[in-house]
């Protein structure tokens, strides 16, 4: 399992926006072939938001950089949140009930 981890800064006074847009792509994002499931985090207090798409493979996260980068921006944009920072990281240790 492969891990793509992005941070974000949202204004605080759009955090439910960005709830509601995250909400809406999951269902884009879990479309994305070999995409084994989204987590969005937020911190209400600081503005700081963090999403954690699972994919099957390496060449599955690699595959779909082009879309998750394009879904970005589209969680981004109608809120005015920031990218901070966008990372890939192989998955070694995992709930048993999702290997």
């Amino acid at each position: 399992m492969h891990a793509r981890v992005a941070r974000y800064e949202v204004p605080l006074d759009r955090m439910e926006d960005d709830i509601r847009q995250a909400v809406e792509i999951e269902k884009a994002v879990r479309a994305i072939p070999g995409n084994k499931g989204l987590y969005y985090f937020v911190n209400r207090e600081t503005g700081h938001t963090m999403s954690m798409s699972l994919f099957e493979t390496e060449e599955d996260l690699r595959a779909s950089a082009t879309q998750a980068a394009s879904l970005r921006q589209e969680l981004t944009q109608p809120t005015g949140a920031k990218i901070v920072s966008v990372e890939e990281f192989e998955t070694v240790v995992m709930p048993a009930e999702m290997r």
